[in-house]
């Protein structure tokens, strides 16, 4: 299982590349990921925020959406990261890691878009 998410990673990080993915795309992705990562720096300080996890529901189900034509696989991915932040009970963080939607394993592959 973790070997699959990370292969429909790095097939879309290949894709963006070769194909030139909208900026639409890219931006999503980059917006939901600082999102995620400065929410989980301020809980850290402040606490849990369901509105500000409820955002990002919304900021990751807009990836899905923006990629379900396009990479139906990574969009079904990025579907599972908005439902763990919808009902987090559901997803510890071994059942995230079995589905490639940890945010450091999602950071690396976007940024290697900006590579070349």
């Amino acid at each position: 299982m973790v070997e699959d998410a990370v292969y429909v990673l790095r097939e879309f990080v290949q894709w963006l590349k070769g194909r030139g993915a909208s900026d639409e795309a890219v931006a999503a992705l980059l917006q939901a990921l600082n999102a995620t990562e400065a929410y989980l720096s301020d809980r850290v300080r402040f606490g849990e925020d369901r509105r500000r996890e409820a955002e990002l529901v919304s900021l990751w189900t807009e990836c899905a959406v923006l990629l379900r034509h396009t990479n139906p696989e990574l969009a079904n991915a990025l579907k599972h990261k908005a439902r763990s932040w919808a009902v987090p009970e559901e997803y510890d963080q071994s059942h995230i890691e079995r589905l490639g939607i940890d945010l450091k394993r999602i950071r690396q592959e976007v940024d290697d878009i900006f590579v070349k």
